[in-house]
């Protein structure tokens, strides 16, 4: 790629970070032509049929359009060299991910793999595939190569949280203590040492984390497309028996903007301070809502879009709500505490080996 290409690349690249899409389409429909240009003089190009599958998918005609654009390169160009075929599979099985068809983009990884047994990036985007598959054990191994392979940010952070999955709570401290000082302003690596240390029954480094997070300003972050949550951080404190400082969250509206409805862990955490009376009404404003929102779904009309199967649906739904919010609230009366909930994922990051919106093209 000549320097005058990567300068068009990254300066579409910027526009797409820093305009709306009424704005940058508008560029990014000329570097679509641009592109298109290019590929007259040089028809078997993989880089550049790449491109142009990811100026489609930025310009939202759909992951096919991109898919059959790559898949008829394949069939067509008999002059495909290995590093050429690895890269459309790869980038076709993205396409597959973005569209949610794992099947198809589990079989076109695999196809990568055949060509590359060493390469980061497909042991990274498998890490995923069987972590959403819910087998650990397999995405632990494939998150474990991508780091030996590559000793990035994304595949170290991954690997870590699968080895939180799995249980190998020191193993997992270890490389969030590794990254935490590499990157100390990523929130989210100290949030995991800190569930980490819990794990480990190290509970005063535990509590100096949360303590620390509970007073910043939370950031976003650009590789998550978000930033941790204050009742996130809360979790350390619930499960140190620290109810006055998790309780504390649910009352700053900047901290946690959100309905209260069936989080049980406040629940239980104002009925151990024993403060009854703002339990008693938090539950019966919460049974309420509950119970206005199952009337209205019963006096709600048959209509053409809405019919009787739907709203008695709709109804067993209410009712279910109804009657699981009084069984919690019975557990907490009898003192059981609700399990935590620890929210901890690897990172879903873009694997497109050329992407026009992350400027990537090697």
């Amino acid at each position: 790629m000549n320097k005058e290409f990567r300068k068009r690349l990254l300066d579409i690249n910027e526009k797409i970070k820093n305009l709306n899409y009424d704005e940058y389409s508008v560029h990014l429909k000329e570097f679509k032509e641009f592109l298109k240009e290019e590929l007259k003089k040089d028809p078997d190009n993989t880089r550049l049929i790449s491109l142009l599958a990811s100026a489609q998918l930025e310009l939202r005609e759909g992951e096919e359009a991109s898919i059959t654009l790559l898949k008829e390169h394949l069939t067509r160009v008999n002059t495909l060299s290995d590093d050429d075929k690895l890269r459309l599979y790869i980038n076709i099985a993205f396409y597959y991910f973005s569209d949610y068809n794992r099947k198809e983009e589990f079989k076109y990884l695999n196809l990568a793999l055949n060509f590359d047994k060493n390469n980061s990036v497909v042991h990274y985007a498998l890490g995923l595939y069987y972590y959403d598959e819910n087998n650990y054990e397999k995405a632990e191994e494939c998150f474990f190569k991508a780091s030996e392979k590559e000793k990035n940010f994304r595949n170290l952070f991954s690997y870590g949280v699968l080895l939180y999955k799995n249980k190998k709570y020191k193993k997992s401290k270890e490389i969030f203590k590794e990254l935490s000082s590499f990157y100390p302003d990523k929130q989210v690596v100290r949030l995991y040492l800190g569930y980490a240390e819990l794990k480990l029954e190290n509970n005063e480094n535990a509590l100096i984390i949360a303590d620390q997070l509970m007073k910043e300003e939370l950031i976003y972050d650009d590789l998550f497309g978000d930033c941790i949550s204050y009742d996130e951080i809360g979790m350390i404190y619930y499960e140190l028996f620290e109810y006055e400082k998790f309780s504390e969250i649910f009352k700053d509206k900047k901290k946690y903007p959100y309905h209260i409805g069936n989080r049980f862990d406040y629940f239980y955490s104002l009925y151990q301070l024993n403060k009854i009376e703002r339990f008693n009404k938090l539950v019966k404003k919460e049974r309420k809502e509950l119970e206005m929102y199952l009337q209205e779904v019963r006096d709600e009309k048959i209509t053409e879009g809405f019919c009787y199967a739907e709203k008695q649906e709709d109804i067993l739904y209410a009712e279910q709500e109804i009657k699981q919010f009084k069984e919690e609230i019975d557990k907490i009366k009898k003192g059981i505490k609700p399990e935590p909930f620890f929210y901890i994922h690897p990172i879903y990051d873009c694997y497109l080996v050329d992407c026009i919106r992350h400027g990537k093209s090697n």
